[in-house]
């Protein structure tokens, strides 16, 4: 059901509350966010005591009230609409209105209209539990009308619950629901520990313990209003409070086995998102939960006519086991494409919800139409407003769409620089996050700007040294922004204030109290893996034996964040290969290859996602030919094909970019790609369409659902809204060339002023000055090469020449022992060297490694001096191209698209072509001299039977 918590440690979780309430906790945060990888050890482990936790439990609750973690705060990120209707005049019952109208008193605290009427009500005469536990709602209920009379509602929180809290009669009414807190039905002890927590009373108080304590054995009875209560309050992430969280699993079981309603559905989607923290994430309560929704899909009950707070609601609770459970993905597709079809999500009040959507949406990248009505809504809306500070979770809707056009990405660029630069950076730093979202996604290229960003983020940080909780929150989320941040900008911008602030204070917390044995994995991995990207060579011996050491307890994401660091280390140094002359540094690549084969053998892989992450991180630290990954690589292969039922937009997205940049032909992977780009082409980006044509181009793939995906792509590529790169427009143009299924429109809409204009902006606004504007500069000549030779038809001039000539002379043909062992056996077939040209250059440049002319009968001459583009009709020329493992797929050989647009155009131009593949040259069949002049022999003159 569930990790095994022994009953013995509920028991003591009082204990645990107050013998904690005095240590000073300021460094294992781990516990809060990962506390079910202590839980999944307690039975394991004979020396487990409840005294383990003492250390892990100290946690300053304010913090979480104002901060929170991503997931966990669920007080302030989860919409709890059944239990607080903010409506002013709303008075809620806490008990029966029947029994209400029987006790005038009771009616008049819930009457109440001010604080001082409440406390001089209960002042009024002795206080019973029934009356303290109304007071206490109807407090919170005038929270809603102080926040009417004040401007800023995080304020007037604060101010109010400070009000209240400050009156000597709340604490009275606390007492006495204490008392008598054995009396409570369950649903008014579940109110009352809910209420108590809205006020920020901490867990610590004898109070709260007493209520919580009380509760405790009654959870397996308790009703699902009562469930989902007592979950929202327990969920807190402290650890005590997690401890009480397997009570909530035989209730909730009860419940989920029994859901009818999408009143029921909203309130377990409560429940779920609090436990998930301490469940199997494909476990039975995970599956029952998961399965019940699809149920209830499948019967209809949920639809684009279900409010947005039931479907969100769905979305937050399937988030929690997104990566880790095949059915979550398949449920929240079904609910993003009703989304997509709901009426509710044109009215601009949706704009609540939209943080969440996009939360899901963002797992698999599918339906493209619902962020584009979110985007459509928020524009509209931010259009009529002055942007400032607290509408940057509304840029941040605008930006994350990969297709964004220039113009809205030039619009943010100011925006955000205008709020970065003239807004007090305390009013920036609860931002921070979003504002990193919107330059990353958006691929902002103003220098100024961005280092501005990551000087806000040092100050934050320096500001919050004096709060360890937060300091050390903050610091783990800025190294991984920052890891990441270059990943899809080029890899060139550093920040060497940041870098070395960042690894000053690393080094402070490695050689200090984290110098002992690892407690804390995952934020050990991740600091660590700064070091590895940004901390030059030598890496410091200590962190690599560490690392190493706790090789069983690394997980999934552990292991790609540390891939990644050893890819930006590699990256960044001169001389790469130093990266690896520590034996240190070898020792942890085998060690992750071999922790990666395990968890891909293991249940830890279960789904698509993460089985892609496992390939991700092999390719970021194996990405320069460094270490052996082809075993691991084809085992994530195969095990990829066995789950390609789970295929969305995320995933296809992911394994596009592993088998490209591995030059991987997994003909099953590959073929599931193109036939579900094929069936769900309307709803997936254009810029993923292209990708997946792409691919199969460059590596030399065909089949006959690739011929229908050609049309698609084009017409992609032809919408005027398209949004895309012009680098992706003249990459998926010459894919299409060699499937002849480039259109003359398209060909007409490149070769203009207005689309070349738009690459030049591309390539001065780009980060990657060292690479990009040479990619798009030689896929242009490219195109236009193939456009002149391959469709004359089109008119388009032959405008590279002075551009292939300057590349001539630049970048010379590089010779390697290949091509020498080839030109000696040219010349002892021929005899002649003045027979064999070398490095000569079609009329269009391709570049011809050997050149040998025959005449009509069939024997060498010297090659015509005419350089005419019109061919001799009384010479064959031959061009001999040296075919190196670099025009090949790393698997099957098969050559990729460029190489085998080269070999069509040649033939085109009026060349026979003979290609020497290195595989086969150094094979043993062509092991001596003789045999490989008899296969080039064979390849030259084989149509005069020589």
């Amino acid at each position: 059901m569930g990790y095994r918590v022994p009953y013995r440690m509920l028991l003591k979780t009082k204990s645990i509350f107050s013998k904690t309430a005095s240590q000073n906790y300021w460094s294992n945060l781990f516990a809060l966010k990962t506390c079910h990888r202590t839980l999944s050890t307690c039975d394991r482990n004979p020396k487990f005591t409840v005294s383990s936790f003492r250390n892990s439990a100290k946690v300053e609750e304010d913090f979480f009230y104002k901060h929170g973690f991503k997931e966990a705060n669920l007080m302030n990120e989860f919409n709890d609409n059944f239990f607080d209707n903010e409506t002013v005049n709303y008075h809620t019952r806490l008990y029966p209105k029947i029994q209400v109208d029987d006790d005038p008193f009771l009616e008049e605290l819930v009457k109440a209209s001010t604080i001082d009427q409440v406390f001089g009500l209960i002042k009024q005469q002795p206080l019973d539990v029934k009356y303290a536990s109304q007071a206490i709602v109807t407090l919170w209920d005038l929270k809603k009308g102080y926040y009417n009379v004040t401007s800023n509602n995080t304020s007037a929180n604060k101010d109010f619950i400070q009000v209240v809290k400050s009156h000597p009669q709340f604490w009275a009414a606390v007492n006495c629901v204490e008392k008598s807190a054995s009396l409570l039905s369950d649903d008014t002890l579940t109110s009352m520990l809910l209420y108590l927590r809205k006020f920020q009373i901490s867990m610590r108080e004898h109070s709260f313990q007493t209520l919580l304590c009380t509760s405790l054995p009654r959870v397996k009875a308790f009703s699902l209003d009562s469930l989902a209560k007592w979950c929202l309050v327990i969920s807190t992430p402290n650890l005590g409070g997690r401890l009480m969280l397997p009570a909530a699993l035989p209730a909730f079981h009860q419940h989920a086995n029994h859901c009818q309603s999408l009143t029921d559905l909203e309130m377990l989607s409560v429940c779920f998102v609090a436990i998930a923290p301490i469940i199997d994430k494909n476990g039975p309560t995970a599956c029952t939960f998961i399965d019940q929704i699809i149920h209830l899909l499948d019967t209809n009950v949920i639809n684009q006519d279900t409010s947005l707070a039931v479907l969100v609601g769905v979305l937050r609770a399937l988030y929690q086991v997104a990566k880790s459970n095949p059915l979550s993905s398949r449920a929240t597709i079904r609910i993003l494409y009703l989304l997509q079809d709901s009426p509710l999500m044109s009215n601009p009040s949706s704009m609540v919800y939209f943080g969440a959507i996009r939360k899901s949406w963002e797992a698999v990248n599918e339906p493209i139409g619902l962020v584009r009505k979110m985007e459509n809504i928020v524009c509209s809306w931010l259009e009529e407003i002055d942007i400032q500070t607290e509408h940057i979770s509304l840029l941040s809707h605008v930006s994350h769409i990969q297709d964004a056009t220039s113009d809205r990405k030039k619009q943010l660029e100011r925006h955000l620089m205008r709020i970065i630069e003239k807004e007090h950076p305390i009013a920036v730093e609860p931002h921070l996050k979003q504002i990193f979202r919107i330059i990353r996604s958006s691929k902002i290229s103003d220098i100024k700007l961005v280092d501005l960003y990551w000087n806000r983020v040092l100050e934050s940080l320096a500001r919050r040294q004096g709060n360890n909780e937060e300091f050390v929150a903050l610091l783990l989320d800025a190294a991984q922004w920052y890891m990441f941040f270059n990943n899809n900008l080029g890899g060139t911008y550093r920040s060497s204030n940041f870098e070395n602030q960042i690894i000053k204070w690393i080094d402070g917390m490695m050689n200090g109290d984290w110098s002992q044995p690892v407690r804390n994995v995952r934020f050990f991995c991740r600091l660590t893996a700064f070091v590895l990207a940004y901390g030059g060579h030598p890496t410091s011996t200590g962190l690599l034996e560490k690392l190493v050491d706790i090789e069983e307890q690394l997980t999934i994401q552990d292991i790609f964040y540390i891939s990644r660091g050893i890819q930006l280390g590699r990256h960044w140094l001169r001389r790469p290969q130093l990266h690896f002359s520590q034996r240190d540094m070898g020792d942890l690549t085998m060690m992750l290859d071999r922790r990666s084969a395990i968890l891909l053998s293991s249940p830890a892989s279960s789904t698509l996602s993460l089985t892609t992450t496992l390939l991700h991180a092999a390719l970021y630290r194996n990405a320069e030919g460094n270490g052996n990954a082809l075993p691991l690589n084809e085992a994530g292969l195969r095990k990829c094909e066995t789950q390609l039922n789970e295929l969305t937009g995320r995933v296809t997205r992911d394994l596009v970019f592993f088998l490209e940049r591995f030059r991987y032909l997994q003909f099953p992977i590959i073929d599931a790609i193109v036939d579900y780009a094929l069936k769900k082409h309307e709803h997936l980006g254009p810029s993923l369409l292209v990708n997946v044509f792409v691919l199969c181009f460059n590596l030399g793939y065909s089949t006959k659902n690739l011929e229908l995906l050609a049309p698609i792509t084009s017409q992609s590529l032809e919408s005027k809204d398209n949004g895309m790169f012009g680098l992706f427009v003249l990459e998926a143009s010459l894919a299409l060339v060699l499937t002849n299924r480039l259109s003359i429109k398209l060909v007409n809409e490149i070769f203009t002023v207005q689309f070349l204009d738009k690459l030049d902006l591309e390539v001065a606004a780009c980060y990657s000055k060292a690479t990009y504007p040479a990619r798009v500069r030689r896929t242009l000549m490219e195109l236009n090469r193939s456009v002149c030779i391959d469709m004359p038809e089109a008119g388009v001039p032959w405008f590279h020449e002075k551009y292939c000539q300057e590349q001539m002379h630049t970048n010379p043909p590089t010779s390697t022992n290949f091509h020498v062992d080839i030109h000696h056996c040219l010349v002892q077939i021929l005899g002649n060297t003045n027979l064999i040209q070398r490095w000569t250059y079609s009329p269009y440049y391709h570049l011809i490694d050997f050149e040998v002319h025959l005449n009509e009968n069939g024997q060498p001459v010297v090659p015509s001096a005419n350089k005419s583009k019109t061919p001799s009709d009384r010479e064959e020329k031959i061009a001999i191209l040296a075919l190196l493992p670099s025009l090949f797929t790393a698997n099957y050989g098969y050559l990729t698209g460029l190489s085998l647009l080269r070999h069509r155009q040649l033939e085109i131009l009026g060349y026979r072509v003979v290609g020497i593949p290195h595989h086969h040259w150094n094979s043993l069949a062509l092991s001596t001299i003789q045999a490989k002049s008899s296969y080039l022999k064979q390849k030259l003159f084989r149509q005069h039977n020589v």
